[in-house]
């Protein structure tokens, strides 16, 4: 090869490294504003000093309000941004959060010092919705700098003990209501609504008693989906309904 030939090679041979490297390195840890940036808790009140020294405590308080955003229907984005807000906000840097499914593992690596690795797995789900805004309220006080850490975990006992503002059997008759309207808005006529509506609550009831028995998800859903189809195909089969849609 040339002497032109070999300098061209070598140029690109730079240049595919750089596309491929990048100019920052790919496990960096990511800044505190860099990873809360476009969240609601983009400017969180930090505390300045030492090291926690009872950085456990707040790490198994982060894990607790994580475990119970996830529970109460929250995303695994919200859940993340939350974590690192509070645990800063109570004076640990440097935390990395990995969610994965239903499981939380937290990370702290101090300087000099012993890492913490904690994890938790979510093992059941509730929509509670009054619950997590009390969470969230909970978190937007915390990043704004008005609650301690032993202030914040005695709120969020409260928002896990305290009850739903409906009760149970409230919230599955509106659902058969939503279910029932929403067929009339569709054109279906009154036997179509109340069909509906009772279908519903069939299967609001049966995902309730396989959640009891701990059926995972996968399954409660499967059921869930095999009654209704069952369901619709049964009352065509009989003429009571005219299509199975």
């Amino acid at each position: 090869m040339s002497p032109s030939q070999l300098r061209q090679d070598a140029a690109a041979k730079r240049m595919l490294r750089r596309l491929v490297q990048g100019d920052n390195p790919p496990t960096a840890p990511l800044s505190i504003v860099d990873r809360l940036a476009g969240s609601p808790y983009a400017n969180p009140m930090i505390q300045v000093g030492g090291v926690d020294t009872s950085a456990r405590k707040t790490l198994d308080f982060a894990l607790h309000l994580s475990e119970t955003m996830f529970r109460y229907g929250a995303g695994a984005l919200e859940v993340e941004t939350s974590i690192i807000a509070v645990t800063a906000a109570l004076g640990l840097k440097n935390i990395e959060v990995d969610i994965t499914n239903q499981s939380v593992a937290i990370n702290y690596a101090p300087k000099d010092q012993t890492p913490i690795s904690l994890l938790r797995v979510v093992r059941s789900w509730t929509n509670n919705y009054a619950g997590l805004a009390k969470v969230h309220r909970l978190v937007t006080d915390i990043v704004a700098g008005g609650v301690g850490r032993d202030e914040a975990i005695r709120r969020l006992d409260e928002a896990i003990t305290s009850s739903k503002p409906f009760p149970r059997w409230m919230v599955t008759v509106a659902f058969g209501v939503f279910a029932a309207v929403f067929v009339g808005v569709l054109g279906g006529g009154p036997v179509s609504s109340a069909i509906a509506f009772v279908a519903n609550i069939g299967v609001s009831l049966l995902a309730r008693q396989l959640g009891r028995w701990r059926v995972p998800d996968f399954f409660t859903t499967a059921a869930c989906s095999f009654a209704v189809t069952f369901t619709a195909l049964l009352l065509w089969r009989f003429d009571l309904t005219n299509s199975p849609a």
